[in-house]
């Protein structure tokens, strides 16, 4: 049986460039004067994905205050909204969060999945 091969639609490329780890955990999501909150899905260096009953558009600059299950501290984020679908909002970072290495270090230490998009 020969392998399957996968497709990449040219309008649909992966745009990671570091690993997600699959975590779950809250997150307070700040944008054009409204708060709402949300669950992490996954994170990594550059982003994060939210599952909200809340979208906001594509190109949204957003504050973000996140809280992994069993990690203490709160890491707060400036991220712009690159993705969405139903439910769900693909977050990049305008600049690394405060923490980050910290708080990849304990992912890894703590065994948590991670994808690397492939």
């Amino acid at each position: 049986m020969a392998n399957p091969v996968r497709i990449v639609s040219p309008q649909r490329r992966e745009r990671r460039r570091y690993r997600r780890y699959i975590v779950r955990g809250l997150v307070t999501i700040q944008g054009n004067s409204t708060e709402t909150t949300g669950e992490l899905r996954n994170l990594g260096w550059g982003g994060i994905l939210i599952r909200s009953n809340v979208i906001h558009p594509e190109a949204s600059n957003l504050s973000l205050w996140c809280q992994l299950e069993g990690y203490p501290e709160t890491l707060y984020v400036l991220g712009r909204v690159v993705g969405t679908q139903p439910n769900l909002m693909a977050i990049q970072f305008l600049k690394p969060p405060a923490g980050m290495d910290a708080l990849l270090s304990w992912l890894d230490r703590e065994n948590f999945l991670w994808t690397d998009g492939s």
